[in-house]
């Protein structure tokens, strides 16, 4: 969750209602494929599992970077030149997979036969 906490003015007579909109400006995430995430409010929560560690297995991470507007909530605050904006960096590292042993001894010698059973085991980037 990402949350934007804009401050309106404290001139007279101005409106205080502020408007927020999130844009993700990199990484592979496209907002119209996930109608769930509300893109114009102060917080952006994006569900788990949405946002990936590197695939390709060269990076230690994977990075999306999001931008929020913030701007007075009418026809006339809602343009380009009355908009305030500010960046954020999300870096999604790849987690350990968890490995349950079946026997409470781990020891392993050369030549020896290993048989894991990964049933108990789970991947967190990839629950299943």
């Amino acid at each position: 969750t990402l949350e934007a906490m804009g401050i309106p003015s404290a001139c007279a007579n101005a409106s205080t209602n502020l408007g927020y909109r999130w844009v993700a400006t990199s990484g592979n995430l496209n907002f119209a494929d996930y109608p769930e995430i509300i893109t114009n409010a102060a917080t952006l929560t994006i569900p788990p599992f949405v946002l990936e560690p590197d695939l390709t297995n060269t990076m230690d991470y994977n990075v999306y970077n999001f931008t929020v507007e913030c701007f007075v909530n009418t026809i006339q605050g809602d343009v380009p030149d009355r908009i305030a904006y500010a960046r954020v960096t999300v870096k999604i590292f790849r987690s350990s997979v968890y490995v349950v042993y079946k026997t409470a001894s781990r020891m392993v010698t050369k030549g020896d036969i290993l048989v894991l059973d990964v049933r108990g085991s789970q991947d967190p980037d990839y629950p299943t």
